[in-house]
């Protein structure tokens, strides 16, 4: 698993020994993983697919974010008694790596090595959510849809346009003209 390897020297047999401990679990396009009101009790590493993370607040759609593969996925509330906040939706069919706090703990035990990695993983996300949060924080629509294009040119083609749009905090209407007045300059 190359995410796994950017982050830590494991020897190969303990890669493929951690994706054994793990339930892979398919998702036709469409399918929830995760529902608002939910507990989250499991984790997800994508191995294939598309996976949103949305929300619902006065009954319109808001895309918090986008995984595909390699990409860990770690929802909101995850292993606390706390209602889910979002929804974990199948942008396409998808398989992923699933994990929960027990099955993380008795690897944990049989790979020690393994902490190492998870602690520089958590880092690097909390780093990436950090940059993602300021960056749409500081940027206007049209600055936050050429960022999305330099640094996710993958998504473009997968994903719909309105899900894009909700992500970048505009209507799809505004989502056009912005990449009109990109395409005429």
């Amino acid at each position: 698993m190359k995410h796994m390897t950017e982050y830590t020297d494991l020897p190969p047999e303990v890669i493929i020994r951690f994706r054994e401990a793990h339930i892979l679990k398919e998702f036709r396009k469409g399918s929830r993983i995760l529902n608002q009101g939910d507990f989250s009790r499991e984790t997800y590493f994508i191995l294939k697919g598309c996976v949103r993370s949305y929300t619902i607040a006065d009954g319109e759609e808001k895309t918090i974010d986008f995984y595909i593969e390699e990409d860990a996925v770690l929802p909101l509330n995850y292993g606390q008694d706390i209602e889910s906040v979002h929804f974990l939706e199948c942008v396409e069919d998808t398989i992923v790596l699933v994990s929960n706090e027990e099955n993380e703990r008795r690897i944990s035990k049989e790979f020690p090595e393994l902490t190492e990695a998870s602690s520089t993983l958590s880092k690097r996300i909390i780093e990436k959510l950090q940059i993602q949060f300021t960056e749409y924080k500081i940027s206007t629509p049209e600055e936050r849809y050429k960022h999305f294009l330099q640094k996710r040119p993958q998504l473009v083609e997968r994903i719909p346009q309105y899900q894009l749009a909700s992500y970048l905090g505009v209507k799809p209407e505004s989502l056009s003209r912005i990449k009109r007045r990109l395409s005429e300059k």
